[in-house]
């Protein structure tokens, strides 16, 4: 009975060490990966998107981020950015859009209500650390004035902004700025009004945002399109001279213009008057 009571034990110790091993794999795995991602071992080349109806707006390069209060890596990447905007390259411009995606409207229209009084530069790092601590300050528009009231701003002022018109109709147009340019989550860059750079660790980002600009100023983007040689050209022209010839009767007579009508029937329905019997 021993016997198969220490065999039973033993059949539990391997079975929960090698639970725990793999277990042990997986973290391990997932480690070393995102140490490689973070190193851009697994870069892939689509680290921005390039809107093909859109042209590239170089006076000045405009930087624009797609981000909301409540998004953690915005808050990741907040220090960078900030960064990037004290030491704008030449020629380079940067604003923000908060994004109004479902549930997080009411940051939207706080955010342009700010921007609206000149209040923002006075309260966007204390709104980012507040909204960190995850303490539903933003959850109601009495709350959010409690928290801004004497921060540049008194709470009926900001309450007033909020609910206005304006505030509304920019709140709209900022939305429908991140359907034109597709955005999809947070943070992200739209870059000289063509590039969009993705969701990604705060590092990659901000080396592929200073990547663009370069391209952009050594006239690397947007790329040319290759001119087509002599010989493709002349075997162009040759193809569509035959499908000229070939193009078939019926469908040149559909192409025609239509015919005016003739002298007598042009006579017979101007006159206006029944034919008379015979």
């Amino acid at each position: 009975m021993a016997k198969k009571k220490h065999k039973h034990d033993r059949s539990v110790e391997i079975v929960r060490w090698s639970i725990l091993g793999t277990v042990g794999l997986i973290i391990a795995a997932f480690v070393v990966y995102a140490v490689l991602y973070t190193l851009g071992v697994f870069d892939s080349s689509e680290k921005y998107l390039t809107l093909a109806d859109r042209e590239v707006q170089t006076d000045p390069i405009e930087v624009i981020e797609f981000f909301s209060y409540e998004c953690i890596a915005c808050q990741r990447l907040e220090q960078r950015i900030q960064h990037f905007e004290e030491n704008l390259p030449e020629n380079v411009s940067f604003s923000r859009i908060h994004v109004a995606f479902t549930g997080v409207q009411r940051l939207a229209k706080m955010h342009v209500a700010l921007q609206l009084s000149d209040a923002l530069d006075q309260n966007h790092d204390r709104i980012f650390q507040e909204a960190a601590k995850n303490n539903n300050t933003f959850n109601s528009l009495d709350r959010i004035g409690d928290f801004l009231d004497g921060h540049g701003i008194t709470k009926t002022r900001f309450e007033n902004l909020y609910q206005g018109d304006r505030v509304l109709r920019l709140v709209e147009q900022n939305d429908d700025k991140s359907l034109e340019v597709r955005i999809r989550g947070t943070p992200s860059l739209l870059v000289a009004n063509k590039y969009v750079i993705h969701p990604n660790d705060p590092p990659a980002m901000m080396q592929t945002l200073h990547q663009l600009i370069n391209d952009i100023r050594a006239g690397n983007l947007p790329l040319k399109e290759e001119e087509p040689s002599s010989e493709e050209l002349e075997q162009n022209n040759e193809e569509a001279v035959q499908d000229i010839e070939e193009e078939p009767a019926s469908k040149n007579d559909a192409t025609l213009p239509e015919q005016p009508p003739l002298e007598n029937e042009s006579d017979d329905e101007s006159s206006g008057e029944p034919d008379s019997p015979e």
